[in-house]
């Protein structure tokens, strides 16, 4: 997984060879829970933390880790956030509209639309007056107990940026958010590039 973080950051690290790492903290508990942070003196940021879930034989069990990291890319900050567990490592790129609406703070919402049925089920869409698109639904799964169950939700959406349009198909459920794109890393693939938490231990 940590070369999944490390690839998304190279392109920076290439601008600014010199660039040291400023502050680095790391901290691990007797159960095998952690947190790190780490900040370099070009603005790369990172923040993680993991719980230890050991199986029921020895050498077995699973790592759920979950964080941040960001970075500056000519005038603009991009942050991803993160989780990772035994479905494999499932990004969010919550950033990637900031740009654009940084690029126009005068846009408004010009079309919304919403709607939710009596079995909890919803549909939503809108649009931006400069070109972004969103379009989602949803729909509940109760669970056997009260406040239990689960959502899963889908949708789409794009936007411009200096002429391209970027579209983004994502789903959502129990495993996580899970997005793609032309423009998206492939991560459909990590535990076969990572391996089990057995094949580190």
């Amino acid at each position: 997984m940590k070369t999944f973080v490390l690839l998304c950051l190279v392109a920076t690290a290439a601008a600014d060879r010199l660039a040291r790492i400023a502050n680095y903290q790391y901290g691990i508990e007797e159960d095998g829970a952690y947190a790190s942070t780490f900040e370099t003196t070009n603005g790369i940021k990172s923040s993680e933390e993991g719980t230890s879930y050991p199986g029921n034989v020895p050498e077995s069990g699973n790592y759920v880790r979950s964080g941040s990291y960001s970075y500056e890319w000519e005038g603009v900050t991009y942050t991803v956030t993160w989780t990772a567990d035994e479905n494999g490592f499932h990004p969010i790129l919550l950033l990637c509209l900031v740009a654009v609406a940084a690029a126009d703070q005068s846009a408004r919402i010009a079309n919304f639309q919403y709607g939710i049925e009596e079995d909890g089920s919803y549909a939503a869409k809108y649009e931006t007056t400069n070109g972004i698109k969103s379009d989602e639904d949803g729909i509940s799964y109760p669970g056997n107990i009260p406040e239990s169950g689960n959502y899963v939700r889908s949708g789409t959406y794009s936007y411009e940026w200096e002429g391209v349009t970027y579209t983004v198909n994502w789903t959502a459920d129990e495993n996580g958010f899970h997005p793609e794109g032309d423009h998206i890393p492939d991560f459909s693939h990590t535990r076969e590039h990572i391996g089990g938490v057995d094949d580190h231990e």
